[in-house]
């Protein structure tokens, strides 16, 4: 939209120039690439010298409990093992190497390392040269990672908002959502209202009823990247599911982990509709 963008002329000569983000969108895509690292959620690695007997790592793991640690050999952390294979003898019969698809830099930008986490139980952070931290799917319900989940479901359906006034505006959209759940809008509006909050009626719509709303038309759901009514509603549902666990404090991993993955990979285009 054109208030979003600066102005396509040049200064002072006339002459047309890129159009660029003013600097809150731009400082907005910074914040979701950057503003929360990989060194923000990880844990120190715990780890034995390679010449300490399994038995007692597999001990200690138990205390601890602790599935993965890590193995040092000449004093630095040159592999990993898992507590479920340590049997009898040195720790390092049991090593494991570090594939470069489960290791990121501790200043990885949150987004991939939960990418990451997708096909990976855990991944492995690098700091001055060498892996010093491990990230579990558990610490995805760190508060980084909650006021990054959070952010981004709040621009998707600012953007929902967005599109759904320009598309469909006044009340053109009242006849796409139930009867019931026009009156609930109805309601919160009006409660709103008497708080002296000048907002419109579509501004109190759920979040779904915004999806179900957009998505009756093809031409947006497909520009917004769904080829079915069917797949669009499964994630708005998801979405959904997702935002209250996070603003309720519940666990957002168990039954989010899919959603979780498949926002953070859709970033960069939640970004760029979000700017357009």
């Amino acid at each position: 939209m054109n208030d979003l963008k600066s102005s396509p002329v040049g200064p002072g000569d006339g002459r047309p120039c890129e159009e660029k983000p003013h600097r809150p969108i731009l400082q907005l895509h910074r914040f979701f690439k950057t503003g929360f690292t990989a060194a923000d959620i990880a844990e120190p690695m715990v780890s034995w010298d390679s010449s300490t007997a399994a038995e007692t790592v597999a001990e200690q793991m138990d205390v601890l409990d602790f599935d993965v640690a890590g193995i040092r050999i000449g004093g630095a952390v040159s592999g990993w093992c898992l507590r479920e294979d340590l049997g009898e003898g040195p720790c390092i019969a049991f090593l494991r190497s570090f594939f470069e698809t489960a290791v990121v830099s501790s200043a990885a930008p949150l987004g991939d390392v939960i990418a990451r986490l997708g096909n990976e139980s855990w991944v492995f952070v690098t700091t001055f040269g060498g892996v010093g931290g491990i990230i579990t799917r558990a610490d995805l319900q760190k508060a980084p990672v909650r006021m990054w989940l959070f952010g981004l479901v709040t621009l998707v359906e600012e953007t929902f908002t967005r599109v759904l006034k320009d598309s469909f505006p006044g009340d053109a959209w009242h006849g796409m959502i139930t009867k019931a759940r026009l009156e609930a809008a109805q309601r919160l509006h009006e409660e709103r209202t008497r708080r002296n909050e000048h907002l419109d009626l579509a501004d109190c719509l759920q979040f779904g009823d915004k999806g179900l709303i957009l998505f009756k038309d093809e031409g947006i759901r497909m520009e917004m990247g769904f080829e079915s009514r069917t797949r669009a509603k499964e994630v708005v549902r998801n979405l959904q599911k997702l935002r209250n666990n996070l603003a309720h404090s519940q666990d957002i991993v168990a039954g989010n982990l899919e959603t979780i993955v498949a926002l953070a990979g859709s970033m960069d285009r939640v970004l760029e509709v979000t700017s357009s």
